[in-house]
């Protein structure tokens, strides 16, 4: 599990300060790590006199890419090193690492060190001058080959396009579709250039130079670079160690306002532990019951239970008290089936889910006879108080269900369920972006006014998440996306392992069952929600090694589910 952070600056600032070191001893580790990956590249390209370019900034984020340029050359490589500044240096490490490296290559005029062209394209006007040197350095992007190697350093973590976008500069457009043509392999430092540190705001991610290969982050990764729209863009997330143990430079963080009880983590695949039965002295009852209510769309419903009985559910039952029409349903004779809504049993030594929604459906009268069940299971009156126009949460309710509720797809579409969660110990929410915003349409919260979109819910999702997690302390919020967010108490932990082969029905009816499964079995809803999503991304990569990415079915991701370990 990695730490992830919003400001970087502050944190470089703070560490200094706390270890008694400085912005150039952290800048060379950076570099360093920095020209071993890259040197590892070119002895996987096999070609020892592969083109390494860089594109630098004039700030430190340049500075990174020349003290990376300048260790390269002393890893003896054959490579030819050339270093493209795109703007003067302006701070005093970029400036001295550029001295530097014009004073290496005094040394050795006659053969020097690195090629080193300056072109300020973010200052220069457009006259004839500065339009050849543009397109001269512009057709040198493209001549690369698979086999050099293209550094992104131009802009780093600490950038900003809240007021003025980079589209607006006379060559940045032809910049960004150079690089994006060019068919190097491509690596950022730190984040690809032009991503913002905040994101949110309109076009915010129009400034991005292009998709990367790598992304090579320097002792933390960035919160901005695990949003789901730039999944594609990143490429593979690296993190560099700083010569600091990153717990420890993580801990000297100043948070804002606005993040300050709220931490990020992401979720790696050694995270995952598998629901692996170790006590020989058990049986069915050890490993609890899962219920899954089913409705009109009874495929998603048989789905979710036959995913936690793969991951080690004692036993699954089916209510089809939904179900007019039962006798023409396609049954599966290791599922457990009932025509009336289970007894909740609120003792300790009985292990209870419930997951509900999947495949519920459209039909009224099956919402009514559910909201009926579950408000007097919470001693609510209903249909009056689930109807009202404006909804007041009950923060502290004198009695909470202690059995656990997995609530997901059609269900999330309901005003009535907001008024339940307060009364329920562990529940967890799985929506998907477009469920998410009905969700919290019909929430109500004030602080998620603003968000009546799918856009607006897709560019602000750490602050949505944040804003649920107050809203609704006792609830676990799974939020599905190329990237997971899984939200619970002012935590939010990431989880980047899922591939696009999920992209298809019934994918999200297993996760779901998958987390039922757990919770059944004693875990917590943080824990259920973290290790099956875990559990169900990584089943999603193994995956790919028997299946192209357009074949997984559902069925088949039981099967990989099945194998894991």
């Amino acid at each position: 599990m990695q730490s992830i952070v919003i400001h970087k600056q502050t944190l470089d600032q703070q560490s200094c300060k706390d270890f008694a070191l400085n912005e150039y001893i952290l800048m060379e580790n950076a570099g360093n790590n920095f020209a071993r990956f890259i040197a590892k590249q070119i002895k996987k390209q096999k070609n020892r006199k592969s083109q390494v370019v860089f594109l630098c900034g004039g700030g430190n984020n340049g500075a990174d890419g020349l003290v990376a340029a300048r260790i390269l050359t002393a890893l003896h490589l054959e490579s030819q090193i050339t270093i493209i500044m795109l703007d003067n240096p302006k701070t005093a490490l970029c400036k001295a690492q550029y001295d530097t490296l014009r004073r290496l290559n005094a040394t050795t005029h006659t053969n020097p060190l690195f090629n080193i062209t300056t072109f300020a394209f973010l200052q220069g006007e457009l006259n004839d001058a500065t339009q050849d040197n543009h397109n001269t350095i512009m057709s040198q992007l493209l001549k690369l080959q698979p086999n050099d190697i293209l550094l992104d350093c131009i802009f780093g973590s600490g950038f900003d396009n809240t007021t003025r976008s980079l589209q607006q500069h006379a060559y940045y457009k032809q910049l960004q579709q150079c690089f994006r043509d060019s068919r190097a392999l491509k690596i950022a430092c730190d984040v690809p250039s032009g991503l913002p540190n905040i994101l949110g705001h309109n076009a915010d991610i129009e400034d991005i130079i292009g998709d990367v290969d790598y992304t090579l982050c320097m002792g933390v990764a960035n919160l901005a670079l695990l949003d789901s729209r730039i999944k594609d863009v990143v490429g593979k997330i690296k993190i560099l160690p700083l010569g600091i143990h990153q717990k420890s430079y993580c801990n000297s963080i100043e948070s804002d306002d606005s993040q300050e009880k709220t931490t990020f983590m992401l979720l790696e695949k050694s995270d995952m532990k598998l629901p692996l039965r170790t006590r020989q002295n058990s049986n069915k009852g050890t490993y609890g019951t899962g219920y899954i209510l089913a409705g009109e769309m009874f495929g998603a419903s048989l789905l979710s239970a036959k995913a936690a009985l793969h991951f080690g559910v004692g036993k699954v039952c089916i209510s089809q008290d939904f179900i007019y029409h039962t006798e023409s349903l396609q049954k599966d004779c290791e599922i457990i089936y009932t025509n009336t809504l289970p007894t909740i049993c609120n003792q300790q030594a009985t292990q209870q889910a419930f997951g509900i929604g999947m495949g519920l459906g459209y039909d009224e009268a099956q919402y009514s006879k559910l909201f009926a069940w579950l408000y007097g299971l919470c001693n609510l009156s209903y249909p009056k108080t689930a109807r009202q126009d404006s909804l007041q949460l009950e923060q502290n309710p004198k009695k909470r269900i202690a059995t656990p509720f997995v609530f997901d797809a059609d269900i999330l579409y309901r005003k009535e369920l907001i008024n339940l969660l307060p009364f329920l110990e562990h529940a967890v929410l799985t929506p998907h972006p477009k469920e998410l915003l009905a969700f919290m349409q019909n929430s109500c919260l004030k602080s998620l006014h603003q968000y009546n979109s799918i856009d607006s819910v897709l560019r602000n999702m750490p602050y949505i998440a944040q804003c649920l997690t107050q809203a609704f302390p006792n609830v676990v919020f799974l939020l599905k996306g190329a990237n997971t967010l899984i939200a619970h108490q002012n935590r939010i932990y990431i989880n980047t392992q899922g591939r696009a082969n999920l992209a298809k029905g019934g994918s999200g009816d297993i996760l779901s069952g998958m987390i039922v499964s757990l919770l059944a079995q004693g875990y917590s809803s943080l824990q259920s929600a973290m290790q099956a999503s875990l559990a169900h991304a990584i089943a999603s990569q193994k995956a790919l090694k028997s299946y192209d990415s357009y074949a997984l079915t559902p069925k088949k991701l039981l099967k990989i589910i099945a194998k894991l370990s």
